[in-house]
């Protein structure tokens, strides 16, 4: 079966749909980019097909209508401008949430099986060990999924805090993996216990997950349990913690929850952790270089300053 031109494979094995913004759009809207490229999440052929001709009908149609919205506008002598680089932001958005739905289903659905699967024993004491750790796996009954609070929090922050598209990117990874380690609890279940051990994979979770084959179609807590990795920063790890208590501090406001059990859970920074500050030696090594004074054309006292 051969694909069409508008769909294409990554070295990594995913497909792709490479979406080409007509002129007539161009020349209208000149905010935009000429190629527009979304991930379809799945190496199977098959798949890719369908999902990418559904998003290349949906692409086209948004086009379509920004264009008879901006004709509209001309016609008229003003009104408000189509802005059409913030609908295909959300329409980026709306796919990734629409995705994330379908996989926390899919989720759902095996781990009822699972549970169906448990002793009455096992489902009594609701506990399992994973590496050393008790966890939960008969999950609490509540009225809030976790990713449907997620959703919320998310589209609020796009529509009033103006979050850029790498700060929403950043928050959503981040918050995929509080709900792989959750799994299908609710929002209004968590507690401290469940927190702990969010932080207990934290602090193991290793450097670039998402680009190492011996970690991919592995849940988090199977790669942890791997040697020889090397761990994420300090840094990173405050804003993995950092991201979840901000989303429990709205949750609180918003009354999902009745208090922000992810807050004070983050790391103390150590001098080892920070950037080392340039010296005055490295300083004016930069500022009285060649590339500098080739720029400015005159030399400084005291160029490191600036």
């Amino acid at each position: 079966m051969k694909l069409p031109a508008f769909i294409y494979k990554s070295r990594h094995g995913i497909y792709y749909l490479r979406f080409v913004v007509s002129k007539q759009v161009l020349r209208r809207f000149d905010d935009i980019q000429r190629e527009i490229r979304l991930s379809l999440n799945t190496s199977k052929k098959r798949e890719a097909l369908r999902r990418g001709c559904e998003l290349q009908l949906r692409l086209h149609d948004l086009c379509s209508e920004a264009l008879i919205m901006a004709e509209d506008s001309k016609n008229s002598g003003g009104g408000e401008k189509f802005n059409l680089a913030k609908r295909i932001q959300q329409f980026r958005a709306e796919e990734d949430l629409r995705r994330e739905r379908k996989a926390l289903e899919r989720k759902q659905y095996y781990d009822d099986h699972k549970q169906s699967l448990l002793t009455e024993g096992e489902k009594r004491n609701g506990l399992l060990d994973v590496g050393g750790t008790q966890v939960q796996t008969v999950t609490k009954t509540g009225k809030y999924k976790i990713d449907l609070v997620i959703a919320k929090y998310l589209t609020e922050k796009r529509e009033q805090s103006n979050w850029k598209i790498g700060t929403v990117t950043t928050a959503q990874s981040i918050f995929d993996l509080f709900m792989e380690v959750m799994g299908a609890r609710h929002f209004d279940t968590l507690g401290y216990e469940e927190i702990r051990y969010y932080k207990e994979i934290v602090l193991k979770l290793p450097k670039n997950r998402n680009c190492i084959n011996k970690f991919r179609g592995k849940h988090i807590t199977e790669i942890i349990e791997l040697d020889g990795f090397e761990t994420v920063s300090t840094k990173t790890k405050n804003k993995y913690l950092q991201y979840v208590s901000a989303l429990f501090d709205w949750a609180k406001r918003h009354g999902y929850t009745d208090n922000n059990y992810a807050e004070g859970f983050t790391l103390r920074v150590t001098d080892e952790d920070e950037r080392q500050r340039f010296t005055k030696w490295h300083l004016e090594k930069i500022f009285y270089s060649d590339e500098y004074m080739q720029c400015n054309g005159k030399k400084h006292k005291n160029a490191f300053r600036f």
